[in-house]
């Protein structure tokens, strides 16, 4: 059990960055939770998906929303009738600016 908790974390490295990030995400769920889904899932995930959740005092499903919408960001996926986010602007860095105002000059 513990060697495939080890492997799970390899394979899916977690830290606060998603929980910390999802505020900023464009992709959210925000209409009215009345879909059930049933997952068969093996006991590994189950028991690693919990301790992430409980981790960031969330429930299991909530996890898997912010998981899901972080993967969907990062992937550049919306949902249906959702604009794209729009693209971060450009900052110049201080050298930038100085060769722009030289060239003004």
């Amino acid at each position: 059990m513990e060697a495939d908790r080890q492997k799970f974390k390899t394979l899916y490295p977690y830290n606060n960055a998603i929980a910390q990030t999802f505020a900023g995400h464009s992709m959210r769920f925000t209409d009215t939770k009345s879909e059930t889904l049933n997952l068969r899932v093996s006991p590994t995930f189950k028991k690693i998906l919990k301790e992430v959740a409980d981790h960031e005092q969330r429930s299991m499903v909530n996890m898997l929303e912010v998981l899901l919408c972080d993967y969907c960001d990062r992937k550049g996926i919306v949902s249906p009738g959702q604009k794209p986010a729009p693209a971060p602007a450009h900052k110049r860095s201080r050298a930038d600016r100085r060769a722009h105002v030289g060239a003004a000059s």
